[in-house]
């Protein structure tokens, strides 16, 4: 199924369907964010809290421990299992303030930024993430300073260079090595052990700014 976060609740529709539902189990006031992981847990955030469903939105679970009441911008996960949120110190579904993982979805929200802001000289900044993924060896986050990477769980950081624009707005990495980002110029892609990236979109001209998406079957929006 297909989900959306919307003023007035959580709301799914069957994939080619033509119909939106409401999934009125969904306790979530408000919600700006949904996201669906590798083991089809269905992760909603809105007004302070975080939820999930492992049962296709039967029954509902509050996941706060570690981020406590701060609002969720945006989720992201790895291979693994893991969970990561980007959180922000206002009511604000884009640019978050710091970067948080759960192992396995389960276990304590624990900060995992604290290296990366290092890197940056504005470190003041508030709003310094834009989206994170992950693979079965590393984290990756976009950011307003670029793409970084660590393989240690967030203790160490390094910047992943070669691209143009600075600013990364989405990232994922595909099980085939393969690297996507958006940026201020549009989507590009890099194979594993390449130094030159690609532009796939658009052919001509530039559509910036854009966020970036994939399903279970590998299909990205």
């Amino acid at each position: 199924n297909v989900f959306v976060a919307a003023s007035s609740g959580l709301f799914e529709q069957p994939l080619n369907g033509s119909v939106w539902n409401k999934v009125n189990s969904c306790p979530a006031i408000n919600p700006t964010v949904v996201f669906v992981d590798h083991l089809q847990r269905i992760w909603v955030a809105g007004s302070h809290t975080l939820f999930y469903s492992d049962n296709d939105g039967s029954t509902w679970h509050v996941d706060t421990t570690g981020i406590h009441n701060k609002n969720v911008a945006r989720v992201g996960d790895d291979l693994l299992g893991n969970i990561f949120v980007i959180v922000s110190n206002i009511f604000n579904f884009g640019p978050g303030d710091q970067l948080y993982r759960s192992q396995q979805g389960t276990g304590t929200f624990t900060r995992i930024d604290q290296r990366l802001r290092a890197l940056n000289s504005q470190v003041d900044d508030s709003s310094i993430f834009n989206d994170v993924s992950g693979d079965s060896t590393s984290i990756f986050a976009a950011t307003k300073f670029g793409q970084f990477q660590s393989a240690d769980d967030g203790a160490t950081w390094q910047p992943v260079g070669g691209i143009l624009s600075e600013r990364v707005y989405g990232i994922i990495p595909a099980q085939s090595g393969r690297m996507i980002i958006t940026n201020s110029l549009g989507c590009f892609y890099r194979n594993a052990g390449d130094s030159v990236w690609n532009k796939t979109y658009p052919q001509n001209g530039y559509f910036g700014g854009q966020h970036i998406y994939r399903d279970d079957n590998g299909t990205i929006y």
